[in-house]
C-alpha cells in the first residue's frame, strides 16, 4: 500500500526552502515527490467549481492507480496551494480540506504555522508581488483603498478552526504541525523531524549558498511600487505599464499549474482572457526553457526589477505595520493561549511570541 504525505505549508513557513533544497534530494525510488500529474491535478482539485469537482476526483483515482502499479512505495505532495487563498487569510479552508480528503483520506498532513501577525506581515508582501499595490494599512482595510486591490480582515486568520478541520477529516495521528520559528532557529532539527514522518534517513541538503527562495519585497520596494503605481494611474498610464493584480482564488483568479497536464475544460478554465506571461499561466518551457522573448519579457518586468535588482543591491527594511502592530498583537496573543490548549495534542511548546508580551 502507498502512503500519502501532505506537506499542505502553510504559505510563508519556509516551504520553499523544502521544496527546493531538500525534497528533491528524496531517494527517488523510495519516495515520489510532487509527480507532475498528480499535483496538477490536486491544483484543479482545489480550482475547480462544484460542479466539476467529482471530474478531477476520478481522474485523481486513477492516476493514484498508476503510480500505485509502478510499486511507488511512498508519495509526498508539497504545495501551498492546498492550505487555501492566503490572500483571504484562508477563508475557505473548510471546502479546501474537504475536497483534500476525499481525494486522498488516508493521507498524512503535514504543515507549518506562522506567528499571524509576521505571517500578515509576510502575505502583504506577497500581495505587492502580485502587482496589488496598496498600503498594509489598505490590504487590512483600516485605511480606504483601491477596490481593483485584494482586501482582507485579519479576524478570518482562524489557526484553531483550522486545526479542527484537519483532525476532524484526518484524525490526530494523521497530523504533524510545526512553527515556522523553529525552523528559523534550526533547520537541522526540523528537517530530522519530517524525515522521522516520512520514514526515510536523513534528507541532504543542497548547499547553494544561503540563498532565500521567495523573499517578498523589502519596505523600499514596497514603498517605491506604490509611489510608482500611484504616479503611472494619475497620468492614466497605468493600463499600459502595470501588470493587473492576481488573484489565486475567487472570481478573475488564475489558473493553477499546466495547461497541457489539467483535465478541466479548457475554454472554462484557461480560456484566452488568461495572460499567457508566466504569471498567470506558465508556458511548457517554465521555468528552465523559456524562450528568449519570455526571457526578456522577465528580465525587464517590474517585480524582477525590484527582487533581483533593487533588493540584490540594497534590502532596506522597516517595520510595514507601524501603529497597526499593537493592535494585531494584543488580538492575536490572546488568541493563542486557547489555540495553545485546546490543540494540545499536535503543538508542542509553542515560541514565546505567540504569547508572550515581551516581544512585539
Amino acid at each position: 500500500m502507498t502512503d500519502y504525505f501532505l506537506h499542505t505549508g502553510m504559505h510563508k513557513t519556509g516551504t520553499k526552502f523544502f521544496q527546493h533544497k531538500v525534497f528533491p534530494n528524496l531517494d527517488k525510488v523510495e519516495v515520489s515527490y510532487n509527480p507532475p500529474k498528480l499535483c496538477q491535478l490536486i491544483a484543479d482539485l482545489l480550482k475547480a467549481e462544484p460542479c466539476d469537482v467529482d471530474l478531477v476526483l476520478d481522474a485523481i483515482v486513477k492516476e493514484k492507480m498508476r503510480l500505485e502499479a509502478g510499486i511507488t512505495q511512498k508519495v509526498l505532495i508539497s504545495r501551498e496551494i492546498m492550505s487555501g487563498d492566503l490572500f483571504s487569510f484562508y477563508k475557505g479552508y473548510k471546502e479546501n480540506y474537504t475536497r483534500l480528503n476525499r481525494a486522498f483520506p488516508e493521507a498524512k498532513i503535514i504543515m507549518a504555522m506562522r506567528y499571524q501577525v509576521d505571517w500578515i506581515v509576510s502575505c502583504y508582501r506577497e500581495t505587492l508581488h502580485e502587482h496589488h499595490y496598496q498600503t498594509i494599512g489598505q490590504f487590512l482595510g483600516f485605511e480606504p483603498g483601491d477596490d481593483r486591490f485584494v482586501k482582507a480582515d485579519y479576524r478570518d486568520l482562524d489557526y484553531s478552526s483550522i486545526l479542527t478541520q484537519i483532525k476532524t477529516l484526518f484524525g490526530v495521528e494523521n497530523m504533524s504541525v510545526f512553527f515556522y520559528e523553529d525552523f528559523r532557529k534550526d533547520k537541522l532539527e526540523m528537517l530530522s523531524h519530517i524525515s522521522d514522518i516520512l520514514g526515510v534517513d536523513n534528507i541532504p541538503v543542497t548547499d547553494d549558498g544561503d540563498t532565500i527562495p521567495n523573499r517578498g519585497y523589502s519596505a523600499l520596494a514596497a514603498v517605491v511600487s506604490i509611489k510608482r503605481y500611484r504616479c503611472l494611474k494619475a497620468l492614466g498610464l497605468d493600463h499600459y505599464f502595470v501588470h493587473r493584480p492576481i488573484r489565486f482564488f475567487g472570481d478573475g483568479s488564475i489558473p493553477a499549474g499546466f495547461e497541457d497536464l489539467s483535465v478541466l475544460p479548457k475554454e472554462k478554465y484557461w480560456h484566452d482572457e488568461f495572460l499567457r506571461d508566466n504569471e498567470e499561466i506558465r508556458s511548457d518551457g517554465y521555468p528552465n526553457n523559456l524562450s528568449l522573448l519570455e526571457r526578456w519579457k522577465h528580465k525587464v518586468s517590474w517585480r524582477n526589477l525590484m527582487k533581483e535588482n533593487l533588493d540584490k543591491i540594497t534590502y532596506k527594511d522597516w517595520d510595514l505595520l507601524g501603529k497597526y502592530r499593537p493592535k494585531l498583537n494584543a488580538y492575536f496573543k490572546g488568541n493563542n493561549n486557547k489555540l495553545l490548549e485546546l490543540h494540545c495534542d499536535v503543538l508542542k511548546k509553542a515560541p514565546i511570541n505567540y504569547t508572550s508580551e515581551s516581544k512585539g
